[in-house]
């Protein structure tokens, strides 16, 4: 069964709706060839967006800043939105690092003459730590199907383990040409004539590379600020992010996502 039954099923038995937030687009690629809700899909929740844009900023603000810091902890917590509608949030891991959201709700759909309501209540026939238990648990699946890369098989070459490498901790602010050298037994001179002749570049060069797609995908997929987006992808400011990103992309992160959501 592919991500996006399992999702709907998920929906059926929990009485609620589901939608993600894909900051790098690897939930999108996992649930391919289906389509990830990437936002609430009913009638109130378009609503409310649909107001004017100050409101959909809000949206916007209450699902991505708000609770960025709960997110790291990555634990499962209630939240009640800007329209007053209340829903799960479970914090998609990847290798310890967040890599997308999952909204659960919403709950108690109000009738057009209620609307908007303060809050929408969980069903008396769903508990809230029912869901909340469950949650947990699917997004704990959908971070080992994340987690299946070609480290994680039995045969892989070289050039597949410096990759896997990359992949796991190029996030980390301390991530060096020392940890890959001794992960793979080799010296440092080695290591970087590898990185050379299989990958195509030095150790830095790569490390931006990574850290740059990652920047990417946050601002193609995502509203969070660009100092949250250098932080996630492991730059140490927002600075040194518009530095690495003008030399290889030519142009601003703002400028990036201005363009590419046009």
């Amino acid at each position: 069964m592919d991500l996006c039954r399992k999702i709907e099923y998920f929906e059926r038995k929990m009485n609620c709706s589901l939608a993600f937030h894909d900051f790098y687009g690897e939930l999108t690629a996992l649930a391919a060839p289906g389509r990830l809700a990437l936002h609430h899909e009913n009638h109130f929740c378009e609503k409310v967006r649909s107001v004017n844009a100050a409101s959909y900023g809000k949206c916007c603000f209450c699902d991505t800043e708000q609770i960025f810091q709960k997110i790291l902890a990555g634990r499962p917590f209630w939240k009640v939105c800007h329209a007053g509608f209340k829903e799960a949030v479970f914090p998609i891991m990847k290798n310890g690092h967040p890599s997308g959201v999952m909204f659960a709700g919403v709950f108690a759909a109000p009738s057009e003459n209620d609307f908007p309501r303060k809050i929408c209540i969980v069903p008396q026939k769903q508990a809230p730590e029912d869901l909340l238990f469950w949650g947990e648990l699917f997004a704990g699946y959908i971070r080992l199907e994340l987690e299946r890369t070609p480290g994680t098989a039995t045969q892989t070459t070289r050039k597949d383990r410096m990759v896997n490498w990359f992949i796991q901790h190029f996030r980390e602010q301390d991530c060096s040409l020392g940890a890959l050298a001794e992960k793979l037994n080799l010296s440092e001179s080695r290591t970087s004539h590898i990185l050379k002749e299989e990958l195509g570049g030095s150790f830095p060069e790569l490390l931006n590379r990574y850290r740059l797609e990652c920047v990417k995908q946050i601002l193609l997929h995502s509203a969070l600020t660009i100092d949250a987006a250098a932080r996630m992808a492991g730059f140490r400011s927002a600075n040194y992010l518009h530095r690495c990103f003008r030399k290889y992309e030519g142009m601003t992160p703002e400028t990036f996502r201005s363009h590419h959501r046009k």
